[in-house]
């Protein structure tokens, strides 16, 4: 029977009736985009700090006042703001552009404005990953447990800050470099244009440089083992796009605010040798952490789909993945670009597997199992090729964003610094009573301070260890561990005030001292004064636990007692 004939039927009619609004209907139905959209949020409010999760580091406190800054004097800053140790030295504000989007964002809609515009760029970046992968495997149940295996681990750097741009847009430099793979070259133009936006966003702009080296190196290999001129002519051919647009890359990134300097910076500062000891995001990353099955079994389907690659002559993804397998072993802020770039091989390499096992001579049992695999990833498959409108999606996240940005949301909905892991109770009940003080803290809660108290204090030190540099990186460390000579570095800079964590070495040392006594101490900051001045005449509440010794550290010191010598 035709199919002409077939719909002149009154039993077919009805079919293809229903056939069509199922068809006008999947349009708005879920899809597994949809979920990955929502999987940033699902793990945030799944983990006990809800929104509060990307406010882990208080370096989003400095970046947004600098917003802030440049939303008010109409130009990015040149020399230090924050600091009395190197007040008024040269500064590079390499992420202005993300300061003040995000300062701007920040005036309008507070710390939760800021929180959810981030998750929204994760859920941005995984998208494309998710779509990058389906475009080389035709298992949609395979690329997504790949794609929430990767996003799993990607929270270890999931915070409110600059480098999430460099994980969108190295989502998208992957995305148009594998359609470029099909011979869209004409696509390689938006790639210079792109650098401009990363390098006035984030300082890893070059990560986009490294994608375009390994691709143009992969066609080099190819050339060099293909045996068929003609195929090797076309591979020598298709190195030449990728330097040429490399090259632009390198020259769009200089429209900065400090040209060539900035390069000449990042250079010094990634190559300088004291990073993996003093910041926690250049160590490697712990296989004992939560995360670390999760990263061992990506890491092993890596070498596994890298050398897979290899034998199919596909060089350029080869040396991707184990290019960045490598820095993301030496690094743990290296770990998400990793995932970004293998996710998409990995997932093409271990379906051609299966497809091989299932062709092969092996067990009709295993053989079965692999084809009901492969038979139901590619049903799902099909599915996320309608185009759809993301209402499953965009519902929750308007929610959310509404409640979050609601007078006295619910605490997972709630974006604050929390007091478990920054001195807030001690800067509410203490040091905004203060008069200005120099002072010392832990440089994780600098961030923090700025954004509470400046610019009526300054700090110490913060999180932009580039700007303060190696040696100034370990007399902070003499001093926060107690060395010998602690009270020599403290008096170098005049510090009147110093704010520890209650369990810091430099505390116990300093209670051991009659120079500085305790003026609050609510268990989980401690703030020491010399016990013969008098910083904040009105004295601190208690803590609201009501415990006795944070209420009897609170005291002020009386103004006529002398100053003593340390011990």
């Amino acid at each position: 029977m035709s199919a002409a004939r077939a719909a002149s039927e009154p039993g077919a009619k009805a079919e293809l009736g229903a056939a069509g609004r199922v068809s006008a209907l999947i349009h708005v139905l879920p899809g597994l985009t949809d979920i990955v959209i929502l999987l940033p949020f699902i793990f945030v409010l799944r983990s006990q700090q809800g929104l509060s999760f990307l406010l882990g580091d208080s370096d989003t406190g400095w970046h947004l006042r600098t917003g802030e800054w440049i939303l008010a004097n109409g130009r990015v800053p040149t020399t230090d703001l924050f600091s009395y140790t190197k007040a008024g030295q040269p500064w590079f504000a390499w992420e202005w552009l993300w300061d003040l989007c995000f300062g701007w964002i920040h005036a309008q809609a507070g710390l939760a404005g800021v929180v959810i515009v981030s998750l929204l760029m994760i859920s941005a970046a995984l998208v494309l990953v998710l779509r990058t992968a389906l475009r080389r495997c035709d298992n949609a149940l395979l690329v997504f447990g790949l794609v929430w295996l990767g996003a799993y681990v990607s929270t270890i750097h999931w915070h409110a800050r600059p480098h999430l741009v460099t994980l969108l847009l190295a989502a998208i430099f992957i995305s148009i470099l594998d359609r470029v793979r099909d011979g869209n070259f004409a696509l390689l133009w938006w790639l210079p244009a792109l650098s401009v936006v990363w390098t006035n966003m984030h300082g890893a702009f070059f990560v986009g440089i490294m994608f375009l080296g390994a691709f143009a190196a992969g066609e080099l290999c190819g050339w060099l083992v293909e045996r068929d001129p003609a195929r090797a002519r076309v591979h020598l051919g298709r190195v030449m796009p990728y330097v040429v647009t490399a090259v632009g890359c390198l020259i769009c990134s200089v429209l900065n605010p400090y040209g060539y300097r900035l390069h000449v910076h990042i250079f010094r500062y990634l190559f300088q040798e004291n990073h993996t000891q003093t910041v926690n995001e250049f160590q490697s990353l712990s296989f004992h952490h939560p995360t670390g099955l999760c990263f061992g079994i990506i890491l092993a389907l890596g070498v596994a789909a890298a050398f897979w690659h290899l034998t199919r002559k596909e060089f350029s993804l080869a040396i991707l993945i184990l290019g960045w397998w490598w820095l993301a072993l030496y690094s743990g802020r290296n770990i998400p670009i990793f995932l970004i770039v293998a996710i998409p091989p990995v997932a093409q390499a271990i379906q051609e597997m299966l497809t091989v096992l299932q062709n092969s001579d092996t067990s009709a049992r295993l053989k079965r199992a692999v084809t009901s695999l492969l038979e139901v990833g590619s049903e799902a498959a099909a599915m996320e090729r309608h185009w759809r409108v993301h209402l499953i999606s965009a519902v929750p996240v308007a929610l959310i964003a509404a409640v979050s940005l609601g007078a006295n949301p619910p605490a997972a909905l709630h974006a604050q610094f929390l007091s478990e892991r920054f001195p807030v109770a001690a800067v509410d009940r203490f040091l905004t009573h203060c008069a200005p003080v120099r002072i010392f803290a832990h440089d994780q809660w600098g961030g923090y301070l700025i954004y509470r108290l400046y610019p009526r204090v300054k700090v110490f030190t913060d999180g932009r260890s580039d700007f303060y540099g190696p040696k100034f990186g370990e007399d902070w460390l003499r001093i926060v561990t107690g060395r010998y000579d602690w009270q020599q570095q403290l008096d170098k800079f005049s510090v009147d005030t110093v704010l520890l964590p209650g369990n810091s070495p430099l505390a116990s040392t300093m209670k051991e001292t009659r120079r500085w006594h305790v003026v609050y101490d609510d268990g989980t900051a401690i703030i020491f004064q010399p016990s013969n001045e008098l910083f904040c005449p009105v004295p601190a509440p208690p803590p609201r636990s009501g415990s006795d010794r944070g209420r009897a550290a609170m005291k002020p010191s009386p103004q006529g007692e002398q100053r003593a010598q340390p011990n």
